[in-house]
């Protein structure tokens, strides 16, 4: 069994660090999220042919209602707030008021993108202020990140947005992480060590390799041999998520939803 640290993101014992919440489930049922995703907007600059997103058609999230839930969130004991999709969170107009509005409510904050979009202001409210932020890449050259984001001729400028990110940290001695997602599929599987490789030579903290739901092709030898190039200051992680979905079910019910809390564009609620 892998050691449980609670500084590690990508250990599978997280629940453990919040007792009182697991307490609170096992007496009454139920209990107040620890987490929350927010949904600014379903507008994406990227098309990936996978995305859940393009279920949703709802105009963008006015600021009231974003305050209205970090208000909530953050006074029933709420600790972390992703940006996140939806659509790409850095197309909403008052992305970074949210942000900072965010912050000052006392939630550590955290942005997932994919990377396209270069806004120096907007960066710099990323470094300043998020805990991380990971740029999903999901694809090792422009071919195949063509294949998984549905735009062409986008890689080299997301690897280079990845750099800008990590200059940006480095220069203004930032502890905000900066990291990769890299979604494992037919397409992306004989790239996972090539671009291990270069996102740890771009000075990114971690990647992150987990398999595109519903995925047969098996990443995990690739994965593996991927994280031999991993360093004391370059995580190399690689997820199982969705092997649960296979075979027999050994619980008669989740309570993991309590635990986290999904707010989508149209102010409705996810809650798995």
């Amino acid at each position: 069994m892998e050691r449980f640290d609670q500084n590690n993101p990508f250990v599978p014992y997280k629940a453990l660090g919040h007792l009182d919440r697991i307490v609170d489930i096992r007496d009454k049922g139920w209990c107040w999220p620890v987490c929350a995703d927010i949904w600014l907007t379903d507008r994406c600059n990227h098309a990936c042919p996978e995305c859940a997103g393009f279920r949703e058609v709802s105009p963008d999230m006015d600021p009231h209602t974003a305050h209205k839930f970090i208000d909530g969130f953050a006074e029933t004991g709420g600790k972390s707030l992703t940006f996140t999709g939806g659509g790409e969170p850095l197309l909403h107009g008052q992305f970074v008021e949210i942000l900072r509005y965010a912050r000052a409510a006392g939630l550590d904050v955290s942005v997932l993108t994919n990377g396209d979009l270069w806004d120096e202001r907007i960066a710099r409210n990323i470094i300043e202020h998020a805990t991380y932020i990971r740029v999903s890449l999901d694809g090792y050259n422009e071919e195949s990140h063509a294949k998984m984001h549905g735009v062409k001729g986008r890689f080299h400028r997301v690897m280079t947005n990845i750099l800008k990110y990590v200059e940006l940290r480095n220069d203004t001695d930032s502890r905000c992480a900066v990291g990769v997602g890299y979604l494992c599929c037919a397409d992306t599987i004989p790239g996972i060590v090539r671009i291990t490789q270069e996102c740890r030579s771009l000075g990114v903290d971690y990647i992150h390799h987990r398999p595109l739901y519903g995925n047969t092709d098996d990443p995990r030898c690739a994965i593996e041999a991927a994280k031999g190039l991993a360093t004391d200051g370059f995580l190399v992680a690689g997820s199982s998520k969705y092997a649960h979905f296979d075979g027999r079910r050994h619980h008669h019910r989740c309570y993991g939803q309590w635990l986290g809390a999904v707010l989508k564009t149209s102010g409705r609620f996810a809650f798995c």
